[in-house]
């Protein structure tokens, strides 16, 4: 194997490291987007029940003040 052989292949090897560390990357970022996105979704939901709650509680607190009347 010549030099220039062998120079060929370490920039092949770099080449191939750097594609797989480009590629994982990428899915360590859309891991990130998608945890994000779920957490989201979650705080969205979480609001909304308990906006559903305190509704529910104020009109329960309405009801018992209309019987003491």
């Amino acid at each position: 194997m010549g030099i220039n052989s062998a120079k060929q292949d370490a920039k092949r090897l770099k080449r191939d490291h750097q594609e797989a560390g480009h590629h994982e990357d990428e899915l360590i970022n859309e891991a990130r987007r998608t945890a994000l996105n779920d957490w989201l979704s979650q705080r969205k939901q979480d609001g909304r029940a308990a906006a559903a709650q305190r509704h529910l509680d104020k009109q329960a607190l309405q009801q018992l003040q209309r019987k003491k009347k």
